[in-house]
């Protein structure tokens, strides 16, 4: 019977320890459930994903708040209701709140005969190409031997 309650006196003794160090008891330490005591700062974006956030901004700027689709592949070129589905799919965005743009619908194509490989394909906004430079010499593409929505800029090959 002794053994019993020793038993019992250790494993509520443990618990006891357990949760007091998880609750922080001592003063002015941290606990492990103290997300005050962490650092809260919001890790940078990398290359893919800032482009990402601008080609979203991009299109809030052009289409405004309503929702947008995508057809023929890669050509956002609708917004709010767009039928059928057959053709037009929604395009979700990933930012809430997308800032800034370096990006902008181009005023012309690529030059005559170009290409920009066998995998990449331009993005399209209203079957514009978007350009990445104020000089027209890189354009938005996405790969689409990728099973995600990577983006890139890339110049078109002669």
């Amino acid at each position: 019977m002794i053994a019993i309650m020793f038993r019992r006196s250790i494993r509520l003794s443990i618990v006891g320890l357990s949760l007091a160090a998880l609750a922080g008891c001592g003063k002015g330490t941290p606990s492990v459930l103290d997300i005050s005591a962490s650092t809260t700062s919001v890790p940078s974006l990398t290359s893919s994903g800032a482009l990402l956030e601008s080609f979203e901004a991009l299109l809030i700027r052009t289409f405004g708040q309503e929702p947008v689709f995508v057809s023929s592949g890669n050509d956002f070129s609708c917004s709010g209701t767009c039928e059928p589905l057959a053709s037009y799919s929604p395009y979700t965005f990933t930012f809430t709140e997308p800032t800034g743009s370096g990006l902008q619908i181009a005023t012309s194509s690529p030059p005559s005969g170009s290409s920009f490989g066998n995998y990449p394909t331009p993005i399209l906004i209203k079957g514009r190409y978007i350009t990445c430079d104020n000089a027209n010499t890189k354009y938005l593409v996405r790969y689409r031997d990728d099973a995600s929505f990577t983006l890139t800029c890339l110049a078109p090959l002669p």
